[in-house]
């Protein structure tokens, strides 16, 4: 698990094809400290396993069915990351619970700049729409940010200049995709909802503990 909290910038220094998926070798120093083999790796919101741990960096492969389903299938050589190492129970949950497991990605439509502030709107995706609220959770390129707007399949997040100064964010352009994992507990409750076709009711919150 994670917080969508960055750690660390990285840089993508090989690609390696190996058994349909990617070896990967990601150079970086921050999250090196207490880093050790079998670890997990938040790389730009994809949960992988450090295989090797390096001086200057570490080496995690991707299966086919991550490739498929994330960014990762366009990643090359010199490619910035966003790194984070998995939480500690003793940690502080800064962002909110983030499993690593990229649910879809979403094409960047525009930027607007408010002051030291960027808005960003996305096309996401595929049907997953009923799993992202207004002022909820979501995650893109593994950072934990929260929904502004939504309208359909298209959301608009703000960051903060800390988090643009942390993350990679801004350094993708219009056009680009970014990987999208959707809250923990929209996914539990559409699951719930999905099983049973009765639909929404005030009885069926406070059963389930809302």
């Amino acid at each position: 698990m994670f917080t969508g909290i960055i750690e660390e910038i990285g840089t993508l220094k090989s690609v390696t094809h190996r058994n349909r998926g990617r070896e990967l070798f990601i150079a970086c120093q921050t999250i090196l400290s207490d880093l050790k083999p079998g670890d997990s790796v938040s790389t730009d919101g994809v949960c992988l396993t450090a295989e090797k741990v390096a001086v200057d960096g570490f080496i995690a492969f991707a299966s086919p069915e991550t490739i498929d389903r994330s960014t990762l299938k366009e990643a090359r050589p010199g490619l910035k990351i966003n790194l984070e190492r998995a939480l500690r129970l003793s940690d502080r949950l800064g962002g909110h619970l983030v499993s690593g497991h990229v649910d879809t990605t979403a094409v960047i439509l525009r930027d607007e700049r408010k002051g030291e502030s960027l808005e960003r709107t996305l096309r996401i995706d595929g049907p997953l729409s009923r799993q992202i609220a207004e002022k909820g959770s979501i995650t893109l390129d593994g950072i934990s940010l929260t929904v502004a707007r939504k309208n359909g399949n298209e959301i608009t997040v703000a960051l903060i200049p800390e988090t643009l100064k942390r993350t990679v964010f801004a350094e993708k352009p219009i056009g680009n995709r970014m990987n999208v994992e959707t809250d923990q507990v929209a996914k539990y409750i559409e699951s719930l909802l999905s099983a049973d076709r009765t639909g929404l009711t005030e009885h069926k919150l406070k059963e389930y503990g809302f």
